[in-house]
């Protein structure tokens, strides 16, 4: 989920971090958004639990959520329709997976960004 407007990324260059500290379940990492974050990432994998979601793009978590890979890449594939039936409930359970506030992801959903990632529409 990239940033919109609003400033809703409140963990924008904190996700592995927050990860590591439990405060963030999961993160979804692009080499080419954050490089230094992308590259940090891959060697700890022996201490996080890193997927391979896309060339150049990687989910994070700590190894006991390691089950959030599976559900934060059928969100991202075409497959993401038979699971929820609109933009706006897919960013929600997104939201929730990568550790924001209802508040912020109520705000994320009402302003979003200027994104066509696959985790941004349906």
């Amino acid at each position: 989920m990239s940033q919109n407007k609003s400033g809703v990324a409140p963990h924008e260059g904190e996700e592995l971090t927050l990860v590591m500290m439990g405060v963030k379940p999961a993160a979804i990492i692009e080499r080419d958004k954050q490089p230094e974050m992308y590259d940090k990432a891959q060697s700890l994998c022996h201490v996080i639990s890193v997927y391979q979601l896309d060339v150049g793009i990687i989910s994070v978590t700590k190894p006991e959520n390691a089950h959030l890979h599976a559900t934060i890449e059928l969100l991202g594939s075409p497959k993401a329709a038979i699971v929820v039936r609109s933009t706006a409930e897919k960013q929600r359970l997104l939201g929730r997976i990568l550790g924001y506030s209802e508040e912020q992801i109520d705000e994320f959903v009402r302003n979003p960004p200027e994104c066509d990632c696959r985790w941004c529409i349906l």
